[in-house]
Order: C-alpha cells, then structure tokens, then sequence
C-alpha cells in the first residue's frame, strides 16, 4: 500500500483517538507572579523586574503536559548618560513541556520550552547588548519547581524556577522566579 492511500486510514484513527484522548486529558490554566534577574554580562546594564505571566496547555499523562505562555517584565536599564533612569519591558511568547512527579499532595516537576521575546525600546543598543532594529529574537528556557494540590483537586500552588538565554541579544540570560496558582479540569 502506498503512503497516498495509507494517509486517509492514519487520518480516521487519529480523529477517532481524539476524544479518548480529550477525555482523559486534564486542561489547566496558570496565573503567575514573580520577578526576573538578569544574571551574566548583560546583568550590568539590566536591573531585576517584577514579572507577569499566564500559562494555558494540556496535561497528555498524569506525568506530561504541553502548553502555551505569554509572559512581560518590567526593568530599569543601567546605561551612560544621556539615558539615564529609563526602563524597558521584556515579552515572552512560547511553548513549553513539563514532567512532573507526585508524592501525594505535593508534586515535582522539571519544565523546558522556548519561543520569541521583544525588547520594548532600544536603550540597551547603547551598551551592546542588542544591535539597532535588533529588539527581538528567540529564547530557550529550562527550570524546574514544586506544587502544592488543595483540598479542591482542580486547584494548586506553586513556587517555580527557570533559567532562560536570549542568543538574539548579546551575553543577556535570567534567572525568573514565580509564583503561581493552576486551575485543572
């Protein structure tokens, strides 16, 4: 059989598994606040910010589950005068995975994804660490953390970590902490 007349049978059973696959699968959605430092050379021109972001995915297995976030920062750029006092935001757009372990009402896991980040000004150009019309590029992020599962199934705490480098922007990589509340159903 040819892969022309294999592709519409791999089709209809993939569309058939699609609602097992809904059905046992757990929705979640992420709100989370903390901050993110800057760490490596680029730390000397990028102060630490408050942090902002929302997280939405699928859990495919008890253990694994893949999802989307968005994430924006704010900071104060450490620059020669003139420019003196002025800030900038960062956004992260991206996709991430995550494996995680549970020990009862706590639970563990290790996370990793990537995507694309904007820089909102051009104030870091001035101290090399972005290149002019340069102000986006992708990123790679890679952490970990714990959860805390309430009473309520549906609902968690968590503290998390993740290390993340921007090769767009020249010797810039943070370290973000958060905190986090999840909704599953």
């Amino acid at each position: 059989m040819t892969r022309a007349a294999r592709a519409p049978r791999t089709l209809a059973l993939l569309a058939l598994s699609l609602p097992a696959l809904a059905q046992g699968a757990d929705f979640y959605s992420e709100a989370d606040l903390g901050a993110l430092i800057f760490v490596g050379p680029g730390a000397d021109n990028a102060d630490a910010g408050p942090a902002f972001g929302g997280r939405m995915g699928i859990g495919l297995f008890p253990w694994l589950s893949i999802g989307g976030f968005a994430e924006a920062s704010t900071h104060s750029a450490t620059v020669p005068t003139p420019s003196v006092g002025q800030i900038f935001q960062l956004y992260q757009a991206g996709g991430d995975a995550r494996i995680r372990i549970r020990a009862g009402r706590i639970g563990f896991f290790v996370e990793g994804g990537g995507g694309w980040s904007w820089l909102s000004t051009n104030i870091l150009d001035s101290v090399g660490v972005t290149k002019p019309d340069e102000h986006n590029g992708p990123y790679f992020t890679a952490g970990g953390g714990v959860e805390y599962s309430t009473d309520n199934p549906r609902y968690a705490f968590g503290l998390a970590g993740d290390w993340t480098t921007f090769p767009s922007y020249s010797a810039l990589e943070a370290v973000s902490v958060r905190l986090y509340l999840r909704y599953t159903k």
